[in-house]
């Protein structure tokens, strides 16, 4: 199970210095996130409980850490994220920002707000049940998987493999059977 610093950590340092990441769109990429992964994995992403806030899903702890950036955007901190995520929860991050980090924080706080959305299903201020999150983001087509668009492109990717360190490398262009890296 991955820390929620450490996830609140990945959203800000993809984000950027440049980037509209304010604690109120950072809450709501969490809540995303939890949500993908219960539907994906059956199980949380982070343990930290998420509360139902006037404007949105909130984790505290992440509020509290974020509050006195206010309404600005949270700057990059240099946090070490490299290696921090096991592959399923790499997965559901990578995938979470490239759905919903294009979204300003206005418009995910509406996407909470939806009828029936855990959110909308919890009283204010309480604690939005683990269960309820996951039937409704399993309920919901809500992010496809990366590998999955790429499968269904049918566009040939080529692979390589791993090196010892984990570098990937690619076949040089001497290699003459490169079928045994393409993937289709």
């Amino acid at each position: 199970m991955a820390d929620v610093f450490k996830v609140a950590d990945f959203f800000v340092e993809t984000a950027g210095d440049e980037s509209d990441m304010t604690n109120l769109k950072l809450n709501k990429m969490l809540f995303f996130a939890q949500g993908v992964h219960l539907a994906r994995t059956g199980t949380p992403l982070f343990d930290e409980p998420i509360m139902a806030w006037k404007f949105g899903p909130v984790i505290p702890e992440i509020y509290r850490k974020y509050n006195i950036c206010q309404n600005n955007p949270i700057g990059a901190t240099g946090a070490n994220i490299d290696g921090v995520f096991a592959g399923d929860e790499q997965d559901t991050l990578l995938d979470v920002l490239r759905e919903y980090g294009k979204y300003s924080a206005g418009y995910l706080v509406t996407k909470t707000h939806e009828p029936e959305s855990p959110w909308s299903r919890t009283a204010p201020n309480d604690m939005i049940a683990v269960d309820t999150i996951r039937e409704y983001f399993e309920s919901k087509e809500v992010v496809r998987s990366f590998a999955d668009i790429i499968k269904e492109s049918k566009i040939p990717v080529i692979a390589g493999r791993r090196d010892e360190n984990g570098v990937l490398v690619l076949p040089s262009e001497e290699y003459e059977d490169w079928g045994e890296y393409l993937e289709v």
